[in-house]
C-alpha cells in the first residue's frame, strides 16, 4: 500500500518536472557492459595466447629431439 503510493507520487513528480527519458540510460549501460566484456576477452586471449604458444613451442622442440 505504501509502496504503491510512493510510486504514484514519484511518477507524478517526474511527470511534473518534464518526464524522464530513461532509454538513453539503458543503452549506456548496455554499451558499458559490452566494453567490459570486450576488455575481459582481450585480456583472456592475451594470457591464453602466450601459454598456448609456449605449449606448441615445447611440443615442437620435444618432437625435434
Amino acid at each position: 500500500m505504501l509502496t504503491d503510493r510512493f510510486l504514484r507520487c514519484r511518477e507524478a513528480a517526474v511527470t511534473a518536472v518534464g518526464g524522464a527519458d530513461e532509454g538513453g540510460q539503458g543503452m549506456t549501460e548496455y554499451a558499458l557492459i559490452l566494453v567490459l566484456i570486450a576488455v575481459l576477452v582481450i585480456l583472456v586471449l592475451t594470457v591464453l595466447g602466450k601459454r598456448t604458444q609456449n605449449l606448441y613451442s615445447n611440443v615442437g622442440s620435444g618432437l625435434g629431439q
